[in-house]
């Protein structure tokens, strides 16, 4: 039961962030930072996959953020 309520809540939100980014596609940028805050700090090696609209929109505003905010060095591919 537990397992299933698990998926159940996963697909839920999977649905919400799609369709709250097909209305607002920058929010993307603060959804990855949001889940990203929510692993243990030593967390390494994230690798985050996206589609290549979302990354081209993503890897524009990681870069501007990194070169306001030291400390910060994603490394987008």
């Amino acid at each position: 039961m537990q397992r299933q309520l698990v998926w159940l809540a996963g697909g839920i939100a999977r649905h919400i962030v799609r369709r709250e980014l097909k209305t607002q596609p920058d929010e993307i940028v603060a959804v990855i930072r949001e889940t990203v805050a929510l692993l243990p700090m030593t967390a390494r090696d994230i690798r985050v996959h996206l589609n290549p609209e979302d990354a081209k929109l993503v890897r524009s505003r990681m870069v501007e953020a990194a070169a306001t905010a030291p400390g910060i060095s994603p490394r987008i591919r």
